[in-house]
């Protein structure tokens, strides 16, 4: 009797035990779903903590075309800009009448620039530190026809002669040139280097003295008819800047 008493009590408190365990367990996993789902509510609530977002945002690089576009520059004027076959007043440093032809002129360190303007509506011509007469002179000499300016660079030959630099193993060393013919004048404006390098051209010195040749022709669009007037003067260039 005892021991079946015994079993019966011993059976109850494996029940007992089981019942426990499971309420337990139960009460665990609840409390567990309850904790996960807390989590995962805080989570969905809290700011986005993601390390690629958190780094800070690289500035956005400038377009191509404007990194590389230099900045503006300020205009350049051409030495050559003035060279239009018109004269100003106040246009050049220097200016003298020689044979009936105004002579203008100016010059840096490399360049000389020559203005001439003559009456009569055919070639006018200067030239530069001649040897004898005109031989070993640099000659330029120029017309209008049409509209059109014509011009040449020319060496001194033999007495009053001149050929074309280009005929005589030299180079035609003329950087500019513009002419006009307004109220029957003619009006030649040129740029040329002081010492071309060329061996028909006597090379000048800023600051030195020289003697020029003028000549001009009233009516004939020429290289070779005999001129209508010129004159004989010098003229200083100014010291290198």
């Amino acid at each position: 009797m005892k021991r079946r008493t015994l079993r019966s009590r011993a059976g109850i408190l494996v029940i007992l035990g089981l019942v426990v365990t499971l309420l337990l367990f139960g009460c665990g996993h609840e409390e567990s779903v309850a904790v996960t789902e807390e989590v995962a509510n805080a989570a969905a609530a809290a700011p986005n903590t993601d390390v690629a977002a958190s780094e800070p945002e690289a500035a956005e690089p400038p377009d191509a075309a404007d990194a590389m576009e230099p900045a503006e520059a300020a205009p350049v004027e051409s030495p050559y800009a003035s060279v239009d076959g018109r004269i100003e007043t106040g246009e050049y440093a220097h200016e003298i009448r020689l044979g009936g032809m105004d002579v203008h002129w100016s010059n840096d360190a490399e360049l000389l620039w020559i203005g001439l303007s003559a009456p009569g509506t055919g070639y006018v011509s200067i030239g530069f530190d001649p040897v004898d007469r005109k031989v070993g002179a640099n000659y330029i000499i120029g017309y209008v026809a049409d509209g059109e300016t014509i011009v040449r660079d020319h060496v001194g030959t033999r007495g009053n002669l001149h050929a074309a630099d280009t005929e005589v193993g030299g180079t035609d060393d003329l950087l500019a040139a513009a002419g006009s013919e307004t109220d029957g004048r003619t009006v030649l404006e040129f740029v040329i280097p002081l010492d071309s390098g060329d061996p028909q051209d006597r090379p000048l010195v800023p600051g030195e003295t020289y003697v020029i040749q003028t000549a001009y022709q009233s009516e004939r669009d020429d290289f070779i008819s005999w001129h209508s007037r010129h004159g004989i003067g010098e003229f200083t260039l100014d010291p290198a800047p």
